[in-house]
């Protein structure tokens, strides 16, 4: 039986995180425990930390996502960060802020995501805070991890002439949003499931961006996470250029465009401002593309779709069909309307 946040106490919060983390067997000074958690990266690494925060009603809602897969959610979109570095996560933390309604099941519930998430990836939970808050559920989680001294990928490499690329379909997450929002029931539901797994569990693309870093393969790399107009607007802002996109080039999945013809809506809103799909786009320069597209494919299976060139020309244009247009950096922004 659940038991309440009052009967549980902060102490009995934490036992349900630390217990689970403990297995990890983790040597001394980087288990729960202590004041703060000892890192030191390995010989010749740098290391990397990124932090996001999951707010419920600006981030998720609880009817559209369940407690396990939230907290799923909560570490992936953190080794998403580190897979765009190029790196390789290591220790995790978690700062929880339960509500008054929350209970031991849901915080059961969180840890198992969490650590089903740490667990496929390689990180290992090792602190974090537990607060009350007035009303909403929220997580914020810190990841640290690790790269080759000085292979980062960071956004401001990219160059005119180099390639744009994604490492992933893109909109598949908008739609499963789009499915679970929506207030009349969509006809065929079951057959959209990988569309509400890539809203609900997204997969980070470590191994790519490994192998990106490891053989110098990119220039420049960004997860995409607030829309791919926007997250492609950061790196030509970091870097100083514009870029081109064919949107016909886009690739999307067969389930994305089946919903949209369903629904009477363009996947490509989906795939161009949507968000959360947390897949790599990276710039390749041209000399390095072949080798790149071999290399995934040999190592991952993977064949990346070009869909862009950058430009020395400020600014996005893209093209459906034969004319460009110059198009704003849409997407997710917290503090616009």
């Amino acid at each position: 039986m659940a038991k309440s946040l009052r009967e549980l106490g902060e102490g009995g919060v934490i036992s349900i995180f630390r217990e689970a983390a403990s297995s990890d067997g983790l040597g001394p000074g980087m288990a729960i425990g202590d004041d703060c958690a000892v890192f030191q990266p390995a010989p010749g690494q740098q290391s990397l930390i990124s932090t996001d925060m999951l707010v419920e009603g600006v981030h998720f809602r609880k009817d559209t996502i369940s407690a396990r897969d939230l907290g799923w959610k909560a570490l992936a979109v953190s080794i998403s960060d580190i897979a765009a570095m190029g790196g390789t996560p290591r220790a995790a933390f978690l700062a929880l802020g339960l509500p008054a309604w929350a209970d031991s099941t849901l915080v059961h519930e969180l840890k198992t995501g969490l650590m089903d998430c740490a667990r496929a990836y390689g990180a290992r939970l090792v602190g974090g805070d537990t607060v009350s808050t007035p009303g909403s559920l929220l997580l914020c989680t810190t990841l640290l991890g690790e790269v080759p001294g000085g292979m980062a990928l960071l956004r401001s490499g990219a160059r005119p002439g180099d390639l744009v690329y994604l490492g992933g379909v893109v909109g598949d997450s908008a739609a499963g949003l789009f499915l679970l929002s929506a207030q009349d029931p969509v006809p065929g539901t079951e057959n959209f499931a990988p569309l509400l797994r890539a809203h609900q569990r997204p997969q980070p693309q470590v191994e790519l961006g490994r192998l990106l870093a490891s053989a110098g393969l990119a220039s420049a790399a960004i997860d995409l996470s607030d829309g791919l107009l926007s997250d492609l607007g950061q790196i030509c802002q970091e870097s100083g250029v514009g870029a081109r996109i064919d949107l016909e080039a886009l690739p999307l999945s067969r389930q994305a465009m089946d919903l949209a013809g369903r629904v009477g809506r363009d996947p490509l809103d989906w795939a161009v401002s949507g968000g959360e799909d947390y897949v790599l786009l990276f710039t390749v320069p041209p000399a390095s593309e072949k080798r790149m597209l071999s290399l995934c494919r040999r190592e991952m299976g993977l064949r990346p779709s070009r869909v862009g060139e950058i430009r020395s020309e400020p600014g996005l244009s893209a093209r459906r069909g034969a004319a460009w247009r110059r198009v704003v950096p849409a997407g997710f922004d917290h503090f616009r309307p």
